[in-house]
């Protein structure tokens, strides 16, 4: 069957012709351990706080992805000689072979679709040429999409009728689909990103803007209380930090976990990382060959940056994941505060560090295993691939000064008009107190004088 023929069928699989099988809640927990081992790095598997958030980016795959496996040509199982994936189990099971056939390619600009499908036929010991083209384009759109799914990047483009729509993404005509084979794995995913219908939210251009980033102006709570700011959570790299100022929301990316998982094993996501890259290139300074992890990096230095850096800000994003289920838990101990030097029983003894210091980058790092944190970063430097972004936040934040001679007390963007209002307070609080102290003092020689 003829994938573009099969796009017009439902998604329900059941209507397929496979037997109904629940695609939520998630499968047992032995077969969730074996996918966050297999996919997310045997390490994590053990590590109780990226644990729970990579169950819950399962889960999120689970529901709002795995429907539409319904969508893919059953030539492909067919192909491959597989059962057809139709509960949960079966459904990671070819996540997991993707990823496995994944990780064998080398990562370059020209590395073509059809080298994936070779590697997925050799798993399934198949000879080269042993399948016709339209099997194998419908292999390579599966393929593809899975990859997609796993690099959480961005929402992916449907049609009109909500099926999922690789080929008509990429080729107008039928008769151009075999085309797919050929391009360029990182192109296909360049171009579904350009015409991605999230596009208007990536970053607009920053020219002009102060290159310098300031933490007061971007800490959660300075955009809480002057700029009225709420959280939206998302699930999409490329929707992370962009902001709606008619609704006034942020978009937050959900799952602080998937980064750092890509982070402390950056070797086991190579080909991952190449397509998010990729497909956020057009906004990054950097080459998408770059794939030890910046990306990510970036995404968990914002949070610090928006959450991290201040106890104000803590408290905040404490009460906005109040009553959210959704939201990865690693979020909360990434940002807890710093553990500093303090004297105990004579002796200076420092807290451990709530996280590996590791998922930031290197010069942000201190020997002793801890971090710094600076009051000022640069856009280009400290966030080549979200610094317009920010640069947008911190213009919309910087819009909305102080009202009343109280915020000025606590406004930390302004240091100058800050450390004026509390000059004026003291200046106020001295000269009442001598004022007083001068009539107690009249007061007592009047006394005496009598």
């Amino acid at each position: 069957m003829n994938s573009r023929q099969n796009a017009n069928l439902p998604v329900d699989l059941a209507e397929r012709g496979h037997a109904s099988q629940p695609l939520y809640p998630p499968p047992s927990p032995s077969i969730r351990s074996r996918v966050i081992r297999e996919i997310f790095g045997s390490s994590n598997a053990n590590n109780p706080h990226l644990n729970s958030g990579l169950s819950m980016f399962c889960d999120h795959l689970q529901e709002h992805c795995f429907p539409q496996f319904g969508s893919f040509d059953t030539e492909v199982w067919t192909a491959l000689n597989r059962p057809p994936p139709s509960t949960p189990a079966g459904q990671w099971e070819w996540c997991i072979a993707v990823v496995r056939a994944s990780s064998r390619l080398p990562v370059s600009h020209d590395l073509q679709v059809k080298a994936l499908v070779a590697e997925l036929l050799h798993d399934a010991t198949i000879r080269p040429g042993g399948l016709s083209v339209q099997q194998e384009i419908a292999i390579a759109d599966a393929a593809t999409v899975t990859l997609f799914w796993l690099s959480a990047a961005f929402i992916f483009p449907f049609n009109a009728n909500g099926r999922l729509s690789l080929l008509d993404s990429l080729f107008p005509s039928t008769a151009d689909s075999q085309m797919l084979l050929e391009k360029s794995l990182f192109e296909v995913y360049e171009i579904l990103h350009w015409r991605s219908s999230r596009y208007n939210l990536m970053s607009v251009s920053a020219a002009g803007k102060d290159d310098m980033l300031y933490e007061p102006r971007l800490g959660y709570d300075s955009l809480g209380r002057y700029g009225g700011i709420r959280l939206k959570w998302v699930e999409t790299l490329s929707d992370h930090l962009s902001l709606d100022t008619r609704n006034r929301t942020l978009s937050i990316f959900k799952f602080p976990s998937l980064c750092a998982a890509r982070v402390l094993r950056h070797n086991d996501f190579v080909m991952d990382n190449a397509i998010t890259n990729r497909a956020m290139e057009r906004f990054s300074i950097r080459s998408a060959d770059d794939v030890d992890g910046h990306m990510c990096q970036e995404v968990l230095l914002s949070y610090r940056l928006l959450f991290g850096q201040n106890s104000a800000a803590r408290k905040l994003l404490k009460k906005a994941l109040e009553g959210e289920t959704s939201v990865d838990p690693f979020l909360m101990q990434f940002t807890k505060s710093i553990p500093k030097w303090t004297v105990s029983r004579f002796w200076p003894t420092k807290g451990k560090m709530p996280f590996d210091s590791s998922l930031l980058p290197e010069r942000f790092r201190k020997n002793d295993g801890s971090i710094m944190e600076w009051g000022t970063y640069s856009a280009s430097i400290d966030f080549p691939i979200y610094g317009e972004k920010l640069q947008n936040i911190q213009t919309y934040g910087s819009n909305h000064p102080a009202t009343s001679f109280m915020e000025y007390l606590w406004d930390r963007r302004y240091p100058v008009q800050q450390y004026s209002a509390w000059l004026a307070v003291n200046v106020g609080l001295v000269t009442t107190v001598v004022g007083v102290g001068q009539l107690v003092m009249s007061s007592v020689d009047v006394a005496t004088t009598r």
